[in-house]
């Protein structure tokens, strides 16, 4: 569990105990009144694993393909040396 889910925990203990109320716990998560309804159903429905991020262990949505990657570059590295000849 991250930091950041392990103070989302400790907040929701703190509404579960009547300390926080969902407008005062979004201030200090710093995320809207409606995300913190949606955090807080998370909660109850499964519990501390509820506030673990789906993402966890899943590649990122921008990861460029490896071969992708090294054909770009190459393409820098010629492209690169081809201009550094020029200025010389």
């Amino acid at each position: 569990m991250s930091v950041k889910e392990a103070e989302r925990l400790s907040v929701m203990k703190q509404i579960d105990k009547k300390i926080l109320t969902i407008e005062k716990a979004s201030e200090e998560l710093g995320v809207s009144i409606r995300q913190t309804k949606r955090i807080r159903r998370r909660y109850r429905e499964q519990g501390e694993i509820g506030l673990i991020s789906l993402k966890r262990g899943k590649p990122s949505n921008r990861k460029i393909d490896k071969s992708l990657k090294e054909k770009i570059l190459c393409l820098v590295k010629t492209k690169a040396q081809k201009n550094a000849y020029r200025h010389s």
